[in-house]
C-alpha cells in the first residue's frame, strides 16, 4: 500500500506533481458527499440549510462476508482511507476559504487548490466505488443495457473494456455518461484528480490502486478485478445514469 496516499496532507512536493480534478467529480460530489446530512430535494434547499462539511458514508453493509473475494480487513482498511479523505476536504476547503488573497502567495495558494481537488476526488470516488458494489442487481437492465449495447456492442464487451483499463491505469477505471455525445465511455485515471475528463458523469467506478487490494491479493491486481466484477451491483450504475439523463446533452452542454 502507498502510505502517501493514505494521508490527510501532502507535501509540497507531491502535489507539484499532481493535476487538477475537473467537472466530472464535483458534480457527483454534490449529490453523494453531502447526502448525509442533506434533504432529498437539494435543488430547493437554502444554502443556509446545506451542510457545514461533507459528511463520511457508512458501507458497513459490505461487511461480514457481503463482498466474496474482499475480506473485512481490506475493506476496512479501504474505509479508512475514505475516511480520510472527507477529513482532508473538510479541511482544505476550510484553508482556502480563509486563504489571503492580499497576501499574492501563489506558491501557498496552488498547494491549497491541489490538495482541495485531490482529496475530493479522492472522497468522491471511492463512494461512487462502494457504492456499486454489492450485488444487488448483477446484469444491467432497462436504459443501462440498451445504452450499453448501442455504445459498445454488449455488456461483455463493455466489461472488457473496464477490466483493461483497470489493469492500465494506476488508479481508476470509470464508465461514465458524456453530455457532450450523450453517450457512456470507459474513462482512465492515474489519480484521483489526473486525467478526468470534462463534461462527464461517473456512473461506475473501479479502484485500482493497490490499497484497494494489497491485503487480499498482493499485486495480482487481475484476480481482483475479476472478484470487483463478480460483485458489482449495477443498480446503483442505473440510477446514477437516470440522474444524468435529467440533464441535456449534445452541443448544448458546451453553450
Amino acid at each position: 500500500m502507498n502510505t502517501k496516499q493514505t494521508k490527510t496532507h501532502l507535501d509540497r512536493r507531491d502535489f507539484l506533481k499532481l493535476g487538477l480534478l475537473t467537472t466530472a467529480a464535483a458534480i457527483t460530489a454534490s449529490c453523494s458527499l453531502h447526502a448525509a446530512d442533506s434533504p432529498t430535494d437539494s435543488s430547493s434547499t437554502p444554502a443556509s440549510n446545506l451542510p457545514v462539511k461533507y459528511v463520511a458514508k457508512k458501507f458497513d453493509n459490505l461487511l461480514g462476508g457481503a463482498i466474496k473475494g474482499l475480506s473485512d480487513n481490506q475493506l476496512k482498511a479501504h474505509f479508512t482511507l475514505y475516511e480520510n479523505y472527507v477529513k482532508a476536504i473538510n479541511s482544505t476547503e476550510e484553508k482556502v476559504r480563509k486563504f489571503d488573497i492580499n497576501s499574492g502567495d501563489k506558491g501557498a495558494y496552488r498547494e491549497l487548490q491541489l490538495a482541495q481537488t485531490f482529496s475530493l476526488g479522492g472522497a468522491v470516488l471511492h463512494e461512487l466505488y462502494f457504492g456499486n458494489l454489492g450485488a444487488t442487481d448483477k446484469e444491467p437492465k432497462g436504459t443501462l443495457k440498451k445504452m450499453v449495447d448501442r455504445d459498445w456492442g454488449s455488456v461483455s464487451n463493455f466489461i472488457g473494456h473496464l477490466k483493461l483499463n483497470g489493469l492500465a491505469m494506476r488508479g481508476w477505471s470509470l464508465a461514465a455518461y458524456n453530455f457532450r455525445t450523450g453517450k457512456i465511455g470507459v474513462y482512465g485515471l492515474d489519480q484521483h484528480h489526473e486525467m478526468v475528463p470534462n463534461m462527464v458523469y461517473p456512473i461506475l467506478a473501479l479502484d485500482v490502486y493497490e490499497h484497494a487490494y494489497m491485503i487480499d491479493y498482493s499485486i495480482d491486481r487481475g484476480k481482483y478485478i475479476d472478484a470487483f466484477v463478480l460483485n458489482l451491483n449495477w443498480r446503483p450504475v442505473e440510477e446514477r445514469l437516470e440522474r444524468a439523463l435529467g440533464i441535456n446533452f449534445g452541443p448544448i452542454a458546451t453553450a
